[in-house]
């Protein structure tokens, strides 16, 4: 079977959604063959994009454009899958991968929200709705967001998890001789990912006034923070296990990669109830901040953490292997596939 992956960005750009679309890529190319198609590679950037992406109808000219392009290839494929509204108006049938509801990271944000940018989330929310109803199943990483769309009687038909490559996020034991041209504090606390005003930057600029704080993200400076960017995936390892814990208490995800992988490495991470948070609440409550927004609250998180570190990191690979294991993934996404075949 030919697939299409629909999506924004191409592999030039490294967020959550172009990670789970290589994975994605090699799991299921063993069997079909994928290929992605990036609207950033389709439509060309004009006066009109430009002028549309300054408006809340971004989303629905983004799907309309996507749609037209493909059009002259659709064809060629058996089956699409789509990233959150980019297959909307494609007539094959498709599977809508949904990372998070745009109403619900507006929700999430209020307070930090114009009334201007809150009307961008309801028309984005509209579109999201739209690829949702027009979808043949629809899949999401986190038992949040499934609930959240369930409750809320919206389509969604599965839940899974996404993988971690647990042989590749492990504990590097010589990860500060690797980082040494970086001239890292011998103890920080790391985060790692764009500077979006749901990532919560106010909560890790507080705490960095007490703790050394390291940010992989884009060329930023701020206060006593290291900013580093365009550090190569191959180091990330090293950069999560020479870290004290990663700092990470959101008001919004989808999944929290960056999360799983520190996990992964064995290094404890503050999370908030978003994500995957929800379930990690369950069985490791002492990396859960319930209220993000309060500093005092995620310093001593923080502080419990540092206290019973060894015991955390053991914890923390473990609850890895055991629900974000790769095979299982795979086996996953292939049923889901098999279903159209």
């Amino acid at each position: 079977m030919k697939i299409a992956l629909l999506t924004l960005a191409g592999h030039e750009f490294k967020g959550g959604v172009e990670k789970f679309n290589s994975m994605l890529m090699d799991a299921v190319g063993k069997k079909h063959e994928v290929e992605l198609i990036a609207y950033r590679d389709l439509v060309k950037k004009s006066f009109v994009s430009n002028v549309f992406d300054k408006t809340p109808y971004s989303g629905y000219y983004k799907a309309k454009e996507m749609a037209k392009k493909f059009k002259t290839r659709e064809d060629e494929f058996d089956l699409v899958i789509a990233n959150d509204f980019f297959g909307t108006y494609v007539k094959k049938p498709k599977i809508v991968v949904f990372h998070g509801y745009y109403g619900d990271i507006f929700d999430c944000m209020h307070d930090r929200i114009t009334l201007w940018y809150w009307l961008w989330g309801q028309e984005l929310g509209r579109v999201q709705r739209l690829a949702l109803k027009n979808s043949d199943v629809v899949v999401t990483p986190s038992q949040r967001n499934f609930d959240y769309l369930k409750a809320r009687k919206l389509k969604v038909d599965k839940m899974i998890s996404h993988g971690i490559d647990t042989e590749f996020y492990k504990n590097d034991l010589n990860a500060m001789k690797k980082l040494a041209s970086f001239d890292l504090p011998k103890e920080f606390l790391l985060s790692v990912g764009t500077r979006a005003p749901w990532k919560n930057i106010d909560a890790i600029e507080a705490i960095s006034q007490d703790y050394n704080s390291v940010v992989i993200s884009g060329n930023e400076k701020s206060g006593k923070i290291k900013f580093l960017s365009g550090i190569d995936e191959k180091l990330m390892p090293a950069f999560y296990s020479a870290s004290q814990l990663l700092l990470h208490p959101s008001l919004h995800e989808g999944f929290g990669y960056v999360i799983g992988e520190a996990m992964s490495c064995g290094v404890p991470a503050v999370y908030s109830k978003t994500g995957f948070g929800t379930e990690l609440a369950r069985e490791i409550p002492e990396l859960i901040v319930e209220n993000p927004r309060d500093y005092s609250e995620v310093k001593r998180v923080i502080k419990n953490i540092l206290a019973n570190r060894d015991e955390l990191s053991k914890r923390s690979r473990n609850y890895v292997e055991k629900h974000f294991n790769l095979v299982d993934w795979r086996k996953k996404w292939l049923d889901v596939i098999g279903g159209f075949e």
